[in-house]
Parts: structure tokens; sequence; C-alpha cells
């Protein structure tokens, strides 16, 4: 009597092709994304991409349950998609999860601090504007019988930490504050830094720089409410507004 033939698992075998087509196509779709001029066409072969994945596991693990039942041939077709979906689900999700981290890295975030106590609850004794000029760094100082109106109203302002900002000007202009205990925070709109030295020591660098954070005024424009205690804002105004 002939020994039957043993025919090959069809679902092993199609397991194995989607296991196979979903990065292919991914590449595929991603290398070549300028060339769909029919954006359906496009989301149609992403969604493929991304749910060919699942199938090829579900067929695979049938297949090769149904295989090792019926005596077929391809099992290896089946084991090999079940082992390319795991990896392939094992890459997404430690994706995901780095995307995850990125996203609440720079989104911005509520803080109950504000400016003058966001690194050190220590006092601030003086305030100067600065900017950059070809030659170097000019300064304004803030008169003495307006600083505590200008802490008053850095203490109103809400502020969130995080987020990508427009930060092209970074150290062209802003405000330095000399703290009580001797070091420095400067803001600009946009960055908050904390310096062991001032910008007006001759032997400044951003080596001196001990923190730094994204820090975004919520209920003022914060330069509206400097220029009114530093004339020279609205004398630079190409420094300052045209930048932001």
């Amino acid at each position: 009597m002939a020994e039957q033939k043993r025919t090959i698992s069809k679902l092993c075998l199609t397991g194995f092709i989607l296991s196979v087509i979903s990065p292919v196509l991914l590449i595929f779709i991603n290398a070549f994304n300028s060339l769909w001029e029919v954006e359906i066409v496009y989301w149609c072969l992403f969604v493929i991409a991304i749910l060919s994945p699942l199938a090829g596991l579900v067929l695979s693990i049938a297949g090769l349950v149904g295989a090792r039942r019926g005596n077929k041939k391809g099992k290896g077709f089946g084991i090999a998609g079940i082992i390319l979906t795991s990896v392939y689900a094992a890459v997404v999700l430690v994706v995901v999860l780095i995307l995850g981290l990125i996203i609440n890295t720079f989104s911005r975030h509520d803080t109950k601090k504000n400016i003058p106590t966001f690194y050190s609850n220590s006092e601030i004794v003086s305030v100067v504007y600065y900017y950059h000029e070809a030659d170097g760094y000019r300064f304004e100082e803030l008169d003495e019988d307006q600083l505590d109106d200008f802490v008053d109203d850095l203490y109103s302002m809400d502020i969130e930490t995080g987020g990508m900002m427009d930060y092209y000007w970074g150290n062209s202009f802003g405000i330095e504050m000399e703290l009580e205990d001797g070091t420095y925070m400067s803001y600009d709109g946009t960055r908050l830094e904390l310096y062991e030295k001032s910008r007006m020591d001759d032997d400044f660098s951003y080596d001196y720089r001990k923190d730094s954070e994204y820090v975004y005024v919520v209920n003022y424009d914060f330069w509206d409410v400097a220029k009114e205690y530093f004339p020279s804002i609205e004398e630079n105004g190409d420094n300052v507004f045209a930048r932001q």
C-alpha cells in the first residue's frame, strides 16, 4: 500500500507570510509615501501592515495545532510565524513605550511653583535685563524701588514646565535674577536656567549652569510685563518681539 503523501499546512504558510509582510509593507509605504496620490490607498496599506501580524499569529498557532493533529508538513512555517510576530509585537511595544516617554517628557505639565521659587526659595535681590550684541552682553538693571513690584508680578504668573518651544533666540536676551544665596536665575520667556555665575562676570561661561528647564508662562505675556520695567526692551524690540 502506497504511503499517503503529506500536504503542507496552508494555515502555517499563510501565517508565516502575514508575519513577514508587515515590516516589509511598512518600509515600502513609508519609503514611497510621496508617490501615493490617493491617500486612502496609503492608509489602507498602513492598516493592513499593522493588523497583519495579529492575523499571522492567530493563523500560525491554528496552523501549527492543525499540522500536528493532521500530521501535515509546514510546522516550521508555523513556528517561524509565531516567533516573528512575537518579536514584532515586542518591538512595537518598546517603540510605544519610548514614544510615550518622549511625549511625557516634552509635554507641558502644571506646576505649583512659579519663576522666583522654581529652583530656590532664596529671595531675589536684584534683576537685570540683558541682551547680546556682537561685542558682548549689554545690561540694564532694575531700579530698586521697582524690584518688589516686579517680583510680585513674577509670583502672579502661572507656569507650566516642559514642551518643545521655539528657542532659536536662546541666550540672546532675557532677565537675570540675583538670588540671596549667591546663585543667578535667567529667563528669556522660554527657558529658566540657574547659574553659579552672573553674565556680568568677566569669566562667565555656560559651564557654570547648574540647571535648566523649559518654562511656559500661562496667564501672562511675559515680555509685555517685563517691558514696563525695562525701557531697553522697547528700544531693542527687534531683539525680543520679532523672535517670539
